[in-house]
């Protein structure tokens, strides 16, 4: 017991500098991506962009890394309690991203990432007692108001991981952290004019949403229009559609046949989230990414 508890201060202890090093890695990688001229810049979501604060907190049963803008006022309070347990100022001026690393908390992790949320239950598939490994959200989550199809509610974080403490060797690899960044940005990559790929639909063809899409407030049968057509990782089509005023609403990335839903940005009012029509959320969670199986 004594040697796990000792193995563990030593991990800890080792923990910032390889948070610092994993993420200047990924925030290298993701920044060199975005000035490459194949990468349809006006696809590429505000979350992706702009210096972060990365926070890490740790509790009883693991560790919580959050990303936020940096130009953000961040006050964490403790669920249901108000308690303020952590307040980061606005940095409008910053010219980098910031590493914080709280002192450990009497909570446990799953609490500690809901509390970084505004106190809401963003779906972290973890259980008391069960080591679970790294899991997380590589875009901010979202609720949408299931009677008027708007979007209710926003995490403040743009990037979140939660790992137990057998798995905290997830930020060790810098390598990783650049596939990573690499990965986000593949859906947003320019097909290439020798491309030969399957795609039925090319530049500016106006489609017909062929289901429902709830996250993206998308109906069966609304008009779209094909904006980009990609080549990596794999042939797919980015769709646009608009509300009756003619503002986006949505970027929708398909298969090129439009038979599947690849990824979905929601983007009401061009690209600034609406918080009206609130009413009684269902929440609708984006897919969890970067998942290591427990130790």
């Amino acid at each position: 017991m004594g040697n796990e508890s000792d193995n563990l201060y030593a991990q800890l202890q080792a923990l910032p500098g390889q948070i610092e090093g994993f993420y200047g890695a990924y925030f290298s990688a993701l920044r060199k991506g975005l000035t490459q001229p194949n990468v349809f810049s006006e696809a590429v979501p505000d979350f992706l962009r702009g210096y972060k604060r990365v926070l890490t907190v740790a509790g009883t049963d693991g560790v919580v890394v959050a990303h936020f803008p940096i130009e953000w006022e961040i006050i964490v309070s403790g669920k249901g309690s108000g308690e303020v347990l952590l307040r980061f100022s606005s940095e409008p001026d910053a010219g980098r991203d910031a590493y914080d690393f709280a002192a450990p908390f009497e909570l446990p992790a799953r609490e500690l990432a809901e509390s970084l949320s505004g106190e809401e239950d963003i779906g972290l598939q973890i259980s008391a007692g069960v080591p679970w490994g790294a899991i997380g959200f590589s875009s901010p989550q979202q609720k949408i108001d299931a009677t008027t199809g708007e979007l209710a509610w926003q995490a403040p974080w743009t990037r979140l991981i939660c790992a137990d403490y057998n798995s905290l060797h997830y930020w060790g690899d810098p390598k990783r952290a650049e596939a990573e960044a690499r990965e986000d940005l593949d859906p947003y990559v320019r097909r290439s004019e020798h491309q030969t790929g399957a795609a039925a639909y090319e530049e500016l063809d106006e489609i017909e949403a062929p289901e429902r899409i709830e996250e993206a407030g998308v109906e069966a049968g609304d008009p779209g229009v094909v904006v980009e057509v990609f080549e990596r990782p794999r042939p797919a089509l980015l769709v646009e559609y608009a509300d009756p005023a003619g503002r986006t609403k949505a970027l929708v990335t398909y298969s090129p046949d439009l038979g599947r839903v690849l990824d979905v940005l929601r983007t009401p009012g061009r690209g600034r989230p609406s918080r009206e029509g609130a009413g009684r959320p269902e929440p609708v969670l984006a897919a969890q990414v970067y998942a290591t199986p427990a130790a």
